[in-house]
């Protein structure tokens, strides 16, 4: 672990002073997605089953290569973004942030629901862009964010595993979702990650990609509960080889079941677009 966190360190350093920081970035992580691949066999069964369900024309191995590369990719931007924001700023472009800007300033507070889907840096950028957020995350998360930190030297701690430690955005799930409730009604903003099935509480399904699954209510019967305001957030890939930051505002809806299929459906548009850099893939058909 140590040696990992001092690579994103050196290369944060190499970021801050070459002129072409995504070519740098994109190739690392290449690099590094080929490595996963070798890593994760096992998961190749599931990658070539997604393939196959979702009708892509490509080779069953040149998906799993361009799968594999892209996860490096996201996962080099999501640790070495945080080390060096200012120098990797230009990479990353904002789209309908004036929507998600004006639902906060009448204090109404604001949802935004996330997926598994291209670098890890929703709550970073939420947080850096001055909103109040918080985050739901699951304790096994928390857990082995504490790991993360305690086990590095000091001088090496990433600084995206500290912010997430350190700065009290995240709330775990089942345990602290009361919190959630004051803090958005007095005008706070909530994401969630939710591309993969509800509660077995929850009855009913909803269509996803070919088959079925429990839903989310929890954020649609908030938001209907107070009448917040909801955003689906996705990042895409640049021409340029970088990202970008999507908001998208929720149609109306009447019921929370309506608003998560809404939000399913924006979901499989982004995955149908680019389904490499869904990291959910391995875990597609445990849900069958």
């Amino acid at each position: 672990m140590n040696v990992k966190f001092l690579a994103i360190r050196l290369i944060a350093i190499s970021v801050s002073v070459i002129p072409f920081k995504a070519f740098l970035l994109n190739s690392l992580g290449s690099v590094v997605g080929l490595f996963l691949m070798l890593l994760r066999i096992g998961q190749w069964k599931a990658i070539k089953w997604f393939a196959r369900h979702t009708g892509s024309p490509l080779p069953a191995l040149l998906y799993i290569v361009k799968y594999f590369v892209q996860q490096g990719r996201d996962g080099v931007w999501g640790y070495v973004f945080c080390e060096a924001p200012y120098a990797l700023d230009k990479y990353i472009i904002m789209q309908n942030m004036e929507a998600v800007e004006h639902a906060l300033e009448g204090r109404k507070g604001a949802i935004v629901l996330a997926a598994h889907y291209g670098p890890e840096l929703y709550t970073y950028m939420l947080n850096r862009m001055h909103f109040n957020v918080k985050t739901l995350a699951d304790k096994k998360f928390v857990m082995q964010l504490h790991d993360a930190e305690t086990l590095v030297l000091e001088p090496l701690r990433s600084k995206r595993i500290m912010f997430l430690n350190k700065s009290g955005v995240l709330l775990v799930s089942r345990e602290e979702e009361k919190y959630l409730f004051d803090h958005v009604k007095n005008g706070g903003m909530v994401k969630m990650e939710i591309d993969y099935p509800g509660p077995s509480r929850n009855t009913g399904t909803a269509p996803f990609l070919g088959i079925s699954i429990r839903p989310h209510l929890f954020p649609f019967r908030l938001a209907l509960k107070y009448d917040i305001p909801v955003f689906f957030c996705f990042f895409n890939k640049n021409k340029s080889g970088a990202y970008i930051m999507n908001f998208i505002p929720s149609g109306e809806y009447s019921t929370p079941e309506e608003g998560f299929r809404q939000y399913l459906s924006s979901l499989q548009a982004q995955i149908e677009e680019c389904p490499f850099m869904w990291g959910m893939i391995p875990l597609f058909f445990e849900w069958l």
